[in-house]
């Protein structure tokens, strides 16, 4: 097992849209710092969360 691998979370697909639905409705009601920006951007690519699933035939 790599070290990326022994750090990955796994979310189940329900409770990731919960934490996506959550993560939203925060940025619409505060004012974020790039800092705190990233922090979620960060979480979210970790998580592998809240990213565009590429369409039929154009991934690998």
């Amino acid at each position: 097992m790599t070290e990326a691998q022994s750090e990955m979370v796994v979310i189940k697909m329900e409770d990731a849209k919960v934490i996506v639905a959550m993560m939203e409705e925060f940025w619409r009601k505060h004012e974020l710092s790039l800092e705190e920006e990233r922090a979620f951007l960060s979480l979210y690519t970790r998580a592998n969360i809240g990213r565009p699933v590429p369409e039929h035939g154009s991934g690998p």
